[in-house]
């Protein structure tokens, strides 16, 4: 009896066995993680860097290619550019302009001390008290392609007809009877998103006012019967 109770006294003073530890995250998974994200960082780099030389021997081409060009090859490559690109024509003014130097303030248009060109109106608010900036005889609204891309009744159509039908094919319904007004409201908008694309290029999708001068072309143009006309 005695003895039992000394032999459980012992074992109840034995520390119990240790438990076992939790499993920690491999180091060679870690090691190999890292090494595939610097990898991947430094591939990165270095096909920046291949694309930055790339641009770089680009450009050096083609300036030695311009250097080259004579004066009447020079007036070639430009009329051929203005053709393919009408918006380059804003650059050649924007230079021209800079050559002569600011064009001063046109006089004769009364309430309108911001308009440049001689041809805007007076406008509701400041923000829309735009010029197309430049003197009187290059106004923008003057310009043969302006009178082409924003005034032509064919090739307004042919841009009003092709966005119908767009619509249509999405399931939108359109193309049927227009209600009186309806033509001149159309013309007036492709106007408008038109001359943007002209002017600004794919940035012009972005809702942007017109100058004074060339919004009151277009709606000389294409007149509402009552006046009323929502912001360009």
């Amino acid at each position: 009896m005695e003895e039992r109770e000394e032999r459980e006294e012992r074992e109840e003073g034995l520390p119990g066995p240790e438990p076992e530890p939790e499993p920690g995250p491999d180091p060679r998974v870690s090691v190999a993680s890292g090494g595939g994200e610097a990898a991947a960082a430094a591939a990165a780099a270095d096909e920046a860097q291949r694309l930055e030389e790339l641009r770089h021997a680009r450009r050096e081409e083609t300036e030695r290619l311009l250097q080259d060009l004579t004066l009447e090859e020079w007036r070639e490559l430009g009329s051929r550019l203005l053709e393919r690109e009408p918006g380059l024509v804003f650059d050649a003014l924007a230079m021209h302009r800079r050559r002569r130097g600011a064009p001063a303030a046109a006089a004769g248009v009364p309430g309108a001390p911001w308009c440049v060109c001689g041809n805007c109106r007076e406008m509701p608010t400041e923000l829309e008290r735009k010029c197309c900036g430049q003197e009187a005889a290059l106004c923008l609204s003057t310009l043969p392609s302006f009178s082409l891309y924003c005034l032509d009744a064919g090739f307004l159509r042919i841009h009003r007809n092709y966005r119908e039908g767009v619509a249509r094919a999405g399931g939108a319904e359109g193309g049927g009877a227009h209600e009186p007004g309806e033509d001149n409201r159309a013309f007036r908008y492709m106007a408008y998103r038109t001359f943007s694309l002209w002017q600004h290029g794919a940035a012009g999708r972005r809702k942007r006012l017109l100058p004074s001068c060339c919004l009151w072309r277009i709606r000389d143009q294409w007149p509402d019967a009552d006046d009323q006309y929502s912001a360009a």
